[in-house]
């Protein structure tokens, strides 16, 4: 930068010496050889003024930093560099190695403290435990091998950062120290050098001027000599030659100055009409900015219509989906609640999910029937509505009951009514539940036939039997599907119900191992059963005291 700096400099001298002898010579043919060589003895000074000045200030003047380096290394930096700044962290670092291979090929160890540098500012941005032990070790490896002050202290500047991100104060304070003693020895250097180039320039300027004191002084004995040499005719020749060069002078002055007038007028009128023309343009633009912003106004207006538009249409379709959303969550949930009216849980939540429901065998499980006695009579004294209106009341009432119990209602077949415990899945179902929920049921019909035989209505007298086996259990058919139970349990129960007496519960054998100790009991003999042989019943009552027989 230097050098290029020295051949502009040489070169504009050389131009302007040659505009001297182009423009400055040629406005004076008249002048005398004497007074040419003066002429140029001056010109020839202020030119040497002048390079001593350009000299000086671009000596002392700031200079670009400008290392020896090739083209291989000048690429692989730039490289590292550009995916630095991408953030490309381990290409960066790929291509500042590459950098300090052609740095070591070309013995610069500058270059290679700056390779070893930007490798350092690409490894400490990686992720990895040992990425700033590595970054520490590539910084220290440029200060090792720099020379200039300047890449020391960048590298010293990084390290004391990383001290201080792994908390090691005395490491950091060592590398501030370093960076101060290194900043005040590049002060103290660049002090004496500009102390040594001024005192330089300081000799080269008294020289140029001692050299030219001294070329005007001979210059004023030559002219001298050669006025002492001059006739008084001569002199006046002379005197008259020097006024008929002022004549041509001021006139060559006048006409210059003319010149410059009228260019100095033409020059106004232009500015003038560029200052016409400037204004002209400005309001143009200003026209075209101003319909610009009205129609940007405008389409803003109409983007924010169709805005607040769409923006009252997806509120409405919203308010429509949730009205909608609504309806399905209610339909779904009164959907659910029926399917859950009419079979257990598993088994709904089973229909749900694959459209089929697997049937399923229990080991133990105890059934419990009901039927009202003479219900063919009754049925015969009452209308229609009244007799389902009844029915209605008494089976609601025992819905109630079997689910205080945690008993699965099965289904009623006319005025029969058929339950079943041990089928839901969970550990708290015992036998005794359904003789409770039997028990509950003999008592809330003898409450309500006392109201009805004072109503002077007839009397619904239950008989219930219960027995406790194994079963299969599950839904058929694909319309009108309902929850059923199949098994010789289920057949027993009903035998028992058959054999039993109003206003009693009845129980097998079976069920009364489960319970036995719990109520009272009564035993009753022996019910013959087709292909089962012969079946112990009981009584059960709540218990008062120990077993009646």
């Amino acid at each position: 930068m230097q050098n290029i700096r020295r051949q502009q400099t040489f070169l504009g001298v050389f131009i302007f010496r040659k505009s001297i002898y182009k423009n400055l010579f040629p406005l004076y043919p008249n002048v005398t050889p004497m007074y040419r060589k003066q002429l140029f003895s001056l010109a020839k000074m202020l030119l040497c003024c002048g390079f001593l000045f350009l000299a000086f200030a671009f000596t002392f003047g700031e200079t670009d930093e400008v290392y020896q380096a090739t083209p291989e290394f000048r690429d692989a930096l730039n490289k590292s560099e550009y995916f630095y700044g991408e953030k490309d962290y381990k290409s960066a670092e790929e291509w500042a190695e590459k950098a300090f291979g052609f740095a070591i090929a070309s013995a610069n160890k500058n270059n290679q403290a700056r390779a070893a540098y930007r490798a350092g500012l690409a490894i400490q941005e990686q992720p990895g435990l040992f990425s700033r032990k590595k970054a520490t070790e590539k910084f220290e490896q440029s200060v090792n091998l720099a020379e200039d002050s300047k890449i020391k202290i960048a590298a010293y500047t990084e390290l004391r950062a990383l001290a201080e991100a792994r908390n090691r104060k005395r490491e950091a304070e060592d590398y501030s120290a370093a960076i101060e003693l290194l900043k005040a020895n590049i002060q103290a250097e660049t002090a004496a050098q500009i102390n040594r180039r001024s005192a330089k320039n300081a000799r080269a300027q008294n020289r140029e001027m001692t050299e030219a004191l001294e070329k005007l002084n001979k210059e004023r004995g030559y002219m001298q000599k050669r006025i002492d040499g001059l006739s008084l005719q001569q002199a006046q020749t002379d005197l008259l030659l020097a006024e008929q060069k002022n004549v041509l002078d001021s006139m060559r002055y006048s006409a210059v100055t003319d010149s410059l007038e009228l260019i100095s007028k033409d020059l106004a009128l232009q500015s003038q009409r560029a200052e016409l023309r400037e204004r002209a343009a400005t309001a143009e633009l200003a026209t075209t900015q101003r319909n610009l912003f009205l129609a940007l106004a405008g389409l803003g207006l109409i983007l924010a219509g169709a805005a607040f538009f769409l923006y009252l249409q997806s509120k409405k379709h919203a308010k429509v989906l949730e009205e909608k959303n609504a309806q399905i969550s209610a339909e779904k949930e009164r959907s659910n609640n029926l399917l859950l009216n009419i079979l257990p849980v598993k088994v709904a939540e089973e229909l749900k999910i694959t459209g089929k429901s697997q049937p399923q065998h229990f080991k133990e499980a105890t059934v419990m029937f009901t039927d009202f006695e003479g219900f063919s009579s009754i049925a015969n004294r009452m209308s229609p509505q009244e007799l389902v209106k009844d029915l209605d009341t008494v089976f609601k009432a025992f819905d109630k009951i079997i689910d205080k119990y945690n008993v699965e209602k099965i289904k009623t077949i006319g005025d029969a009514y058929m339950c079943v415990g041990g089928v839901r899945g969970t550990d708290n179902e015992q036998p005794s539940d359904l003789i409770h929920a039997a028990l509950d049921m003999q008592d809330y019909l003898k409450v309500w036939n006392k109201k009805r035989n004072a109503a002077g209505k007839p009397a619904f007298k239950a008989r219930i039997g219960i027995h406790t086996g194994p079963l299969v259990a599950g839904v058929v058919g694909s319309k009108k599907f309902a929850y059923d139970i199949w098994g010789d349990t289920v057949n027993v129960a009903a035998r028992l119900e058959t054999a039993g007496a109003t206003d009693k519960v009845n129980i097998s054998e079976a069920t009364f191992k489960h319970v036995n100790g719990t109520f009272n009991y009564e035993e009753r003999g022996k019910l013959p059963i087709k292909n089962l042989g012969e079946v112990k019943m009981f009584f059960v009552e709540r218990k008062r005291g120990g077993l009646t027989t």
